[in-house]
C-alpha cells in the first residue's frame, strides 16, 4: 500500500446487529484531526514513482543515494516560490533516466520531518499519518542537448505553493546550511506531454493557480515549434486559460517574462479582491507583456467552450476540475490534479 508504513489487519469472525441497541442517537460532530487520508492499494491507482522499476538500468526510478540539494530559492509571491535543486549521484550508480517536460519528481522529506512513531500528537495530529513523500511537477525543461540519462549536477526546478510541512520547510530552510533530499524518481503520464499530441488540433491548457506548472516546462518549446505568422500574429496551436488569485498575479508576470510569447496566447482570469491599487498596477504590467486578455472575474463555461474541437489539458484543484470537466462533456480532456 503506497505511502503507508504501518498497516493493521483486522479479521471479523462474527457480527451481530441489534436494532435500536443504543438508548440514544448521536449527532454528527467535527471529524477527528487524526483521521488518515484514504490510502488506495497499488492495483487501484497509479503511484507517482511506479512508472519506473527499481534496479532496471536506465529507468526513471532513482537508485539508492540519489539526492537533490537545495541550491536556490526565489519567492515569487507570499505563497508561491520557485526552488532549484542540484541532483547528486553516487559513483558507479546505474543511469537515471532524464525526465520529460511536463513530468514530476518525487522527493522524500521524511529524514527532515518525521519524528518517529507515537500514539497521539495533539500539537500536529496529521503528522502521524504523513510519510512526508511529496511529488512536484518539474517546472524546468530537461537540459538541451543532454543525453537520455541524468548526469551529476543537473538542476531540477519546482514551483510550489506554500502549504503544509514540506513546503514550509523549503520556505524557511537556510540554504547555506545545506538541504539534501532523497530522490525517489521521475514520473508522469505521457498523455500530459503536449508536444506528443496531434499538431493539427489546437491545444487548450486550462490551469488554476500553480496548476500552470506542467506547462512551464513545455511552453517555450511549443511556441517555438508553432512559430508566428509573417504578420507577427500569435501562435494558433496553443491557448492558455489561466485562473489566478489577485494576490498571486506576480506569478503571471514572472511566467510571461521568462517565457517569451506565452502572454500572447493567454487569457488570464483574476479572482479575489481586485480593487487594490497594487492589483491594478500588476494587471497593467501583464497587459504590457502582451496578454491576450485579462478578465477581472472567474472563468465561465463560455470562456472554455468557445474552443470546441480542441484537445484540452486541465490542471487545477479538484473542485475546478470537476466544474470544467462538466462544461466540456463530449470534448477530449486530459486532466491532472494536485492530489498525487
Amino acid at each position: 500500500m503506497p505511502h503507508t508504513k504501518l498497516v493493521v489487519k483486522i479479521t471479523v469472525r462474527e457480527a451481530r446487529f441489534v436494532r435500536d441497541g443504543l438508548p440514544f442517537r448521536g449527532a454528527a460532530g467535527e471529524a477527528s484531526p487524526y483521521n488518515p487520508p484514504v490510502r488506495r492499494l497499488v492495483g487501484e491507482c497509479p503511484v507517482p514513482s511506479s512508472s519506473a522499476v527499481s534496479g532496471s538500468s536506465g529507468s526513471g526510478q532513482a537508485r539508492p543515494g540519489t539526492t537533490a540539494a537545495l541550491v536556490k530559492r526565489e519567492i515569487i509571491t507570499p505563497s508561491i516560490g520557485r526552488f532549484t535543486f542540484k541532483l547528486q549521484l553516487q559513483p558507479r550508480q546505474q543511469p537515471l533516466k532524464m525526465w520529460k517536460a511536463g513530468q514530476h519528481v518525487t522527493l522524500d522529506f521524511s529524514g527532515e520531518l518525521d519524528n518517529g512513531w507515537s500514539h497521539m500528537r495533539d500539537d500536529d495530529p496529521q503528522s502521524l499519518n504523513d510519510d512526508f513523500v511529496r511529488t512536484f511537477t518539474v517546472s524546468k525543461p530537461p537540459p538541451v542537448g543532454e543525453d537520455e540519462v541524468v548526469h551529476d549536477g543537473v538542476e531540477v526546478e519546482i514551483t510550489a505553493r506554500k502549504h503544509g510541512p514540506v513546503t514550509g520547510l523549503l520556505w524557511k530552510y537556510h540554504i547555506r546550511v545545506g538541504l539534501e533530499i532523497p530522490v525517489l524518481g521521475f514520473g508522469g503520464d505521457e498523455s500530459f506531454q503536449i508536444a506528443k499530441a496531434d499538431k493539427s488540433r489546437r491545444a487548450v491548457f486550462v490551469a488554476g493557480g500553480v496548476g500552470i506548472t506542467p506547462l512551464l516546462a513545455q511552453a517555450a518549446g511549443l511556441l517555438l515549434a508553432g512559430g508566428e505568422g509573417s504578420d507577427g500574429s500569435k501562435n494558433k496551436g496553443l491557448v492558455l486559460l489561466w485562473s489566478l488569485r489577485a494576490g498571486d498575479l506576480e506569478l503571471a508576470v514572472d511566467t510571461f517574462e521568462r517565457i517569451q510569447g506565452l502572454a500572447k496566447v493567454t487569457r488570464l482570469f483574476v479572482t479575489g479582491d481586485t480593487s487594490a491599487a497594487a492589483v491594478t498596477e500588476t494587471v497593467g504590467k501583464i497587459e504590457g507583456l502582451g496578454a491576450e486578455a485579462v478578465v477581472l472575474g472567474r472563468m465561465t463555461q463560455s470562456d472554455v467552450s468557445k474552443e470546441k474541437g480542441a484537445k484540452y489539458y486541465l490542471c487545477a484543484s479538484v473542485e475546478m476540475q470537476a466544474l470544467v470537466q462538466e462544461w466540456l462533456q463530449g470534448e477530449e480532456v486530459v486532466s491532472e490534479s494536485f492530489n498525487y
